[in-house]
């Protein structure tokens, strides 16, 4: 009885440890194709950016009307 209780609880583990590795690998794949997208549209998020810099700093610098 006990070889076979040890084998459940085996083959129970390695079952866990599978499933563990296959969702970080998951995770990981997930992580790669948002960086490559990422990195295909950095300039397209530098411009907005900058727009947004920009449009920042030129109402902070905007000339007071006289009173």
């Amino acid at each position: 009885m006990q070889g076979a209780a040890r084998h459940i609880f085996t083959a129970i583990g390695w079952g866990i440890v599978i499933l563990l590795a296959l969702v970080a690998g998951l995770g990981f794949l997930i992580i790669r194709v948002q960086y490559l997208v990422c990195r295909r549209r950095r300039a397209d998020f530098d411009a907005a950016g900058a727009e947004a810099v920009g449009e920042l700093y030129a109402s902070l610098h905007r000339p007071e009307p006289d009173e």
